[in-house]
């Protein structure tokens, strides 16, 4: 996959993001639209100082509302127009922020770089996309009553390492999000009796009376009412593309009642998309379609042995797309009876092709690969 080639658009910096460095951090806290979008800072002379996020201001416990944001800067990597979306990718993955500054040569700031336009770009490539639809995760939403407080959620973020929770009715229908930014905000206004607090949660700056004060609000409160929702059952496709088009950076999977399934949020399809990308070059040419609840070790053993295809014909032929798709027929009892195969290699010279099925799935696998080979031998 050569992402090398794809090229990334250069977005406004809006007004909105860029806050002076002399300021305190009580004066943009509203500002932060997420705990992944950061700020630009400024010096009095308008020259770009660095980068103020959440994770190294409202969730430093050195900081207050009113320490100066010069104080809590990080430093913004160096990214120009020729830089490689791979390694913007990577970036963004491992600093946890969704959109970063674009530096010409006397480093300053020409624009800045967001994902969803790279990820847009990649979505152009059918095979990246098959592979990044077969890898994301499927994961389950965590919830919070409506008459959950403000504390519950406090302790549920950091406990479980996440950025939202829904906020769902007696019925476990959703009627919000909130998210770690809006509690963390809550706790960070101003109070006549700031100081560090001696609670044992970390990383909360707090006069403890305010803080306990705070932990007993309601949750509804603080959460936002407009969610972005699709039916569960939808293809991955479909959500994926959903959440590329969407001002939030995460979609909620629910029923026809509205009760929240499932979760997909922009973190899962970054990392997803990184993990593809610093795969061998090769290998990122195949796809395989797996029947949902695959063992894991089964998909390990079935990704050995279609690799090692891919080796042997790469020797003679310059392979495109190796693609595997596993179909199961059920008992009445709905366990497992046989397997169905479909193994496709298309090559600069020529397309093979093998069905097979079978009792025994790995059996049925090698079958399949022994007839591409067959013919591949037979086109030599």
């Amino acid at each position: 996959m050569d992402v090398g080639s794809v090229r990334f658009d250069i977005q406004t910096l809006k007004k909105d993001l860029i806050c002076r460095s002399d300021r305190s951090l009580e004066s943009v806290i509203s500002r932060f639209t997420s705990s992944h979008t950061p700020l630009f800072a400024m010096d009095n002379k308008g020259k770009f100082v660095g980068m103020l996020t959440i994770k190294n201001s409202l969730l430093n416990r050195r900081h207050g509302p009113l320490s100066l944001i010069s104080s809590c800067l990080i430093e913004a990597p160096k990214i120009s127009k020729e830089t490689e979306a791979k390694k913007i990718l990577k970036l963004m993955n491992s600093m946890r922020l969704y959109s970063l500054p674009v530096m010409d040569k006397k480093n300053k700031i020409v624009g800045i770089v967001e994902i969803k336009n790279i990820l847009k770009k990649l979505f152009e490539n059918k095979v990246f996309l098959d592979n990044l639809v077969e890898e994301l995760p499927k994961r389950n939403i965590i919830t919070i009553g409506e008459n959950g407080n403000v504390g519950q959620a406090f302790s549920i973020f950091f406990k479980k390492n996440i950025s939202r929770l829904a906020v769902v009715d007696k019925d476990n229908k959703i009627i919000g999000i909130v998210t770690k930014r809006d509690i963390l905000s809550a706790y960070f206004a101003p109070s006549d009796k700031q100081r560090f607090s001696t609670r044992e949660i970390p990383k909360n700056y707090s006069f403890d009376e305010e803080k306990i004060y705070r932990d007993d609000q309601l949750i509804t409160e603080f959460m936002s009412p407009i969610v972005e929702t699709v039916y569960k059952d939808s293809k991955t496709e479909t959500v994926l593309r959903r959440l590329m088009n969407s001002r939030f950076n995460a979609i909620v999977l629910v029923d026809r009642n509205k009760k929240a399934f499932y979760i997909m949020t922009l973190r899962d399809v970054l990392k997803s998309t990184v993990d593809i990308l610093e795969r061998d070059e090769g290998h990122s040419n195949i796809v395989i379609n797996f029947p949902d609840k695959f063992g894991l070790i089964r998909k390990i053993r079935t990704k050995k042995i279609i690799e090692s295809l891919f080796s042997w014909i790469d020797k003679k032929e310059k392979i495109q797309v190796i693609r595997f798709v596993i179909k199961t027929s059920k008992t009445v009892n709905k366990k497992v009876d046989r397997f169905e195969m479909r193994l496709v290699v298309r090559t600069d010279k020529d397309e093979y092709v093998s069905s097979t099925e079978g009792r025994n799935f790995l059996a049925a696998t090698r079958e399949a690969v022994d007839q591409i080979k067959k013919q591949a031998a037979r086109s030599d």
